[in-house]
């Protein structure tokens, strides 16, 4: 098949007429520099929330269940510290990775790609002694793929809101493909499988309760991955909601890795333009948390969700416009330590957490999902007032990280995880992919084990 990328100025378009044809057709050469820089900044970034999780109560449960009951090729899980069957670990890795809630995110779909379809191209990767040029491209394609059905489904069902696993496993079933070089008609039934095994992921459920199931970002990547391995086998999956799409999709035209944002705060993207606002506005008029009577919140509809006063459990807090404000006023800052086991009962935390009001803006809602915006009014106690303009949230594609912070972020994360040595083989490695063969990384115990392979 002639490339249908325009990357680079040459080969002229010839745009695949299905998912598959993406799948099974895009070319290494085709695929334009700063896609493939966006592909690995999201590997970088995966593999930094991934370390953080990796602790965590729910993920270290996660890896007791896996441990016991996924057999099957050996492949690392958590950074190395554990082995076990290729689905066990892409479970446990992608449960780590959302753990904290600072895994990266596309506005199209409302959800988080990079936790599943990473972890997934990882692990089949490895297994497969793949390039890693062919690592690269699969991420790519995991994220034009899923994020694509994200937006259609997200389309078509207004009255119920899926969560990122609900569509991330397809995307995982397409970089999957992509590594088992399935064929055109195998790679169809790979994303069809995994539309039909896909998690349904009650996602407001899980912003009400707080619960360690979050976006079942850990059973769409067992999904997707055993979507790709059932094709392969024969297996017959439907016609995916990407074949089915009343407008046909523009393959290879537009890449939506370059659309991914990224997060600095440990907590739900809704609550970032409110914790963005906030800290511009102490930057310029520092105030102590006990000079604040009330924060006002002006935001769109779907944050309001978000009005969690008290609490109970951490994924409850990372779902919490309050929580993470009372964080910030008292602590200075949202770290994953300030939204912690210990924090959550933080009295003072919790007293500046009350005086928080959240109100709908017709205006924030007017541009959601497109843009995630809020304003902030802090009334002070002697009865000034403190107003921010409207504040996109920093990290999104038109208002992103630069690529030191997204470094510094990979370093605050990884620091007491990985050694400064580790820390710097893995900037390295991330840095030089498209120039490696897996099967190094692989035989090499510390670079296996700063890529998670």
């Amino acid at each position: 098949m002639k490339p249908f990328s325009r990357a680079k100025g040459v080969n002229a378009a010839v745009s695949p007429e299905s998912a598959s044809e993406f799948i099974t057709g895009l070319e290494w050469d085709c695929i334009p520099e700063d896609v493939v820089e966006h592909a690995k900044m999201c590997l970088l970034d995966y593999l930094a929330c991934m370390r953080a999780g990796s602790a965590t109560e729910a993920t270290q449960a996660a890896r007791r269940f896996a441990s016991l009951w996924f057999g099957g090729p050996q492949t690392s899980a958590l950074g190395g510290r554990e082995r076990m069957g290729l689905l066990g670990a892409v479970f446990c890795n992608a449960i780590a990775a959302s753990e904290l809630d600072i895994d990266d995110g596309h506005r199209a779909a409302l959800g988080h790609p990079g936790a599943a379809i990473i972890p997934a191209a990882l692990g089949v990767g490895g297994m497969l002694r793949s390039s890693g040029k062919e690592l690269l491209a699969s991420i790519i394609v995991g994220y034009e793929v899923g994020v694509r059905a994200g937006e259609i489904i997200y389309s078509q069902s207004k009255e119920r809101f899926f969560g990122s696993g609900t569509w991330a496993a397809i995307g995982v079933a397409a970089a999957s493909a992509r590594l088992l070089r399935l064929s055109r008609p195998q790679s169809s039934a790979a994303i069809g499988i995994a539309e039909a095994h896909a998690p349904l992921t009650p996602v407001m459920k899980s912003i009400a309760s707080g619960a360690m199931v979050k976006e079942s970002l850990g059973w769409a990547a067992v999904t997707g991955v055993s979507a790709a391995l059932l094709a392969r086998e024969g297996f017959e999956g439907v016609e995916s909601v990407l074949d089915e799409a009343k407008e046909p999709q523009r393959w290879g035209d537009e890449y939506y890795i370059k659309r991914v944002y990224f997060k600095q705060y440990p907590s739900c993207r809704w609550s970032h333009p409110v914790l963005d606002a906030i800290t511009a506005l102490l930057r310029h008029h520092p105030l102590g948390a006990d000079e604040v009577q009330e924060v006002r919140v002006y935001t769109f509809a779907k944050a309001l969700s978000l009005a969690n006063y008290r609490p109970k459990t951490v994924h409850h807090a990372q779902y919490s416009i309050p929580f993470t404000v009372g964080a910030l006023l008292v602590r200075g800052d949202v770290t994953p330590r300030d939204i912690s086991p210990e924090s959550i009962h933080d009295a003072r935390l919790l007293d500046v957490a009350r005086r928080v009001r959240l109100i709908l803006d017709p205006d924030r809602e007017k541009v959601f999902p497109d843009k995630c915006t809020a304003r902030v009014v802090i009334v002070k106690r002697d009865g000034a007032f403190l107003e921010s303009p409207v504040i996109q949230a920093r990290g999104d594609w038109d208002n992103p990280f630069t690529r030191e912070e997204m470094i510094g972020k990979f370093l605050r994360l990884t620091t007491g995880a990985l050694t400064e040595h580790q820390q710097r083989l893995t900037l390295r490695l991330v840095d030089g992919l498209e120039r490696s063969e897996l099967r190094e990384v692989v035989d090499g115990e510390e670079e296996r084990q700063c890529l998670g392979i």
